[in-house]
């Protein structure tokens, strides 16, 4: 149970942190600014990697039990 706390957690983060990002990118700014479009998509990518390793976690984690 402890598993699935810490994976639903981390996407949760990851999709809360990532929705600003967006928005920078289609506006422009947001609440804060991000004048390095590098940064900027590097911290995309890492928040979209981060939730697909999260998604890809709980999958194998919910296979798992059920081939008990």
């Amino acid at each position: 149970m402890r598993v699935y706390i810490t994976n639903i957690a981390l996407l949760s983060v990851c999709l809360a942190w990532l929705v600003p990002f967006v928005y920078i990118l289609r506006y422009g700014s947001h609440v804060v600014n991000e004048p390095n479009p590098v940064i900027l998509w590097g911290e995309l990518l890492l928040f979209v990697s981060l939730i697909a390793f999260a998604i890809v976690n709980i999958t194998n984690i919910v296979r798992r039990r059920w081939q008990k």
